[in-house]
């Protein structure tokens, strides 16, 4: 959901059923490579300890960014 939402928020989309199919591990490194993050962002993703930490900071984020352009609607993550 918080993909969905960043996404949404600036226009953007991906192959959904190529994301649905991925093994988590890529998709988060993909996402992680592909998404407009600030170079700080980037560096907390790069220096995660293993792909759950990865995911985890993705996931918070996805959530900030959406919560900074006015989308806090209150949803949660996951």
């Amino acid at each position: 959901k918080a993909l969905k939402r960043y996404l949404n928020l600036r226009e953007m989309d991906i192959d959904w059923e190529t994301a649905s199919t991925a093994p988590l591990d890529a998709l988060v490194s993909s996402l992680s490579m592909g998404l407009p993050f600030d170079p700080a962002e980037k560096q907390a993703l790069l220096v995660a300890a293993n792909p759950a930490h990865r995911f985890d900071v993705l996931a918070t984020l996805l959530e900030i960014d959406a919560v900074q352009d006015g989308d806090d609607d209150g949803h949660s993550m996951q």
